[in-house]
């Protein structure tokens, strides 16, 4: 979009306010509200913010004792005009996504938006990728929002003004759902959205966030993208959906069957896999979801059309099996920064490409009932159990230093190696009631 055009749409719309929207690398949405008079000339020269915020800050709110980044720096956020949107669900409110820049404009090395810009810039091949997103509704009392069963009309009777707002709203924001249903949990439901090329599917996924949470405060409710929000509910997951293409033609499709090139993809992010749950999987939270039996995938594997494997083949649309074609990558949840995670994934799976990694055979039944000499066989190997042991296999795999920067993949490990570090300092509830009276 051209600066006249938002320019004009502001005036039309009686806009007040424009979020300067940005995502910290521990995935929290941030951002400044600018009076939207100034749009003319903070749409063009940006906003400051300091530069501890977008690498240093993360979900704990506080900053990173050893960072780089602290009370010294500032940074320009440069804003995207592509991202420019309307904010149906706040009252004369836009928003625009940006990207960080030092003083005499280079790219900020800790900010991976701009980074994976570059990165898809050099590819031979385009991405076209979606985040199918799963979430809960909680009521004012902070219960889920229904009690119906996995699929059953009475969750979309209870849920329908709801989904008419979102699809409405992100609609409006150039977001188009495919499906909203009701999901395993109460109260718990699920957006799939159409494909997107490039960084588009990654600023989908922001817009789609804020509009859910947006949406459900209206309605006195609370959106929760948390990956296990009790011990009685089930997990919540991104699913990633992903395909490469290049002068209109589905990379990954031979046929009716997955290309080599496909398959070379799928070995590179199972080599990797261990290490991109650090980015995936990126909360203590996110290990108490993939555990096996959750058909949310705890071993490294492929499989088609299987729920149980991290990288799932889904059966292609009947006619149009060509272009439909495409990996699900299921490690993955709504806690994280989604452009680390679709850079990420792209990385393991390019260096699978560029060295062609065999991914072995698939596997056509849940891992977890293998016996170990089955998975030795088949080259299947357990999920990293806490974030602290993915933690350990991303200092150890370099490949994501060298994609996205040393300053980026150091200062992502403090941020997370801290957050690890104050879990295992604090005193949980189960300690409590298990020790307090018993010693």
């Amino acid at each position: 979009m051209e600066l006249d055009e938002i320019l004009k749409l502001i005036e039309e719309k009686g806009i007040e306010y424009i979020r300067y929207l940005y995502i910290d690398n521990d995935g929290v949405v941030r951002g400044k509200m600018g009076n939207a008079k100034n749009a003319k000339s903070d749409l063009v020269s940006g906003v400051t913010y300091v530069s501890c915020m977008q690498s240093a800050f993360g979900a704990l709110d506080l900053l990173t004792p050893n960072s780089i980044y602290g009370c010294v720096g500032e940074l320009k956020h440069i804003p995207d005009l592509n991202t420019f949107r309307i904010v149906p669900y706040a009252e004369k409110t836009a928003m625009v996504i940006g990207d960080f820049y030092t003083r005499d404009m280079k790219i900020f090395e800790a900010d991976p938006r701009p980074i994976l810009k570059q990165k898809l810039s050099e590819l031979d091949f385009e991405i076209k990728s979606a985040f199918e997103t799963e979430f809960y509704l909680f009521d004012s009392n902070s219960k889920p929002y229904d009690d119906a069963l996995c699929f059953a009309t009475p969750a979309m009777n209870a849920s329908n003004e709801f989904a008419i707002r979102v699809k409405e709203y992100l609609e409006m924001q150039d977001v188009f759902v495919e499906h909203f249903y009701p999901e395993y949990g109460p109260g718990q439901y699920e957006i799939a959205v159409k494909p997107a090329c490039g960084i588009t599917s990654a600023d989908n996924q922001i817009i789609l966030r804020e509009t859910v949470r947006g949406v459900a405060q209206g309605l006195g409710l609370t959106a929760s993208f948390m990956p296990k929000p009790s011990n009685e509910l089930p997990g919540s997951g991104v699913h990633i959906h992903i395909s490469l293409w290049k002068d209109g033609e589905n990379l990954f499709a031979d046929g009716s069957d997955l290309s080599d090139l496909a398959y070379h993809f799928i070995g590179g992010i199972l080599k990797h896999m261990k290490a991109l749950l650090a980015f995936t999987a990126s909360t203590v939270n996110s290990y108490k979801r993939l555990l096996p039996h959750n058909w949310a995938s705890a071993y490294a594997c492929y499989g088609f059309e299987n729920r149980e494997a991290a990288i799932r083949i889904p059966l292609p649309i009947h006619k149009k099996e060509k272009e439909t074609l495409h990996l699900e990558i299921k490690p993955v949840d709504g806690c994280n920064n989604p452009y680390l995670v679709l850079g990420s994934i792209i990385a393991a799976g390019v260096d699978g490409i560029k060295n062609k990694i065999d991914p072995g055979d698939p596997v056509d039944k849940d891992p977890a009932d293998m016996s170990e000499a089955e998975r030795d066989r088949y080259g299947v190997e357990r999920f990293p159990q806490n974030l602290g042991e993915a933690i350990a296999e991303l200092e150890k795999d370099r490949m994501f230093e060298e994609f996205w920067g040393r300053t980026l993949y150091e200062e992502y490990l403090k941020t997370k190696k801290f957050e690890w570090e104050a879990f295992c300092q604090h005193v949980t509830d189960w300690e409590i009631n298990k020790y307090l009276k018993a010693f």
